[in-house]
């Protein structure tokens, strides 16, 4: 995948945007990743876990992944953009499970505003 993205360093990033949402099927939530992983852009991909973690904690609520992501984009400090991604990907998966999250064991617990916390 490295070798495809050769040259887009020299891009700026409306450029970059374009070129890489151009090929057919290409899912924006892949080229979010790819814009952050490969190209170290600070943006922030939400896709599923995201999404949940930042409507229970009130942190970057949201109808949709794309108000999710510029509300997240805006309370983000800019040192924590290109990790906050994993995190909440990772807090989500593990902790603040789908369908019976792990407020017990939560370690922003007396953050969240999840009104159905479980234990």
């Amino acid at each position: 995948m490295t070798a495809s993205l050769l040259g887009f360093e020299f891009l700026t990033f409306n450029c970059a945007v374009l070129a890489l949402n151009r090929p057919p099927r290409v899912v924006e939530y892949a080229t979010i990743c790819c814009r952050t992983a490969n190209l170290s852009w600070p943006t922030i991909a939400v896709d599923t876990h995201i999404f949940r973690v930042s409507n229970r904690t009130k942190f970057a609520p949201g109808k949709n992944v794309d108000e999710v992501e510029q509300k997240l984009l805006k309370v983000v400090p800019a040192e924590f953009k290109l990790d906050v991604h994993h995190w909440l990907i990772l807090h989500g998966r593990y902790t603040c499970i789908a369908r019976k999250p792990k407020c017990g064991s939560c370690l922003i617990e007396d953050l969240c505003e999840f009104a159905d916390k479980a234990d």
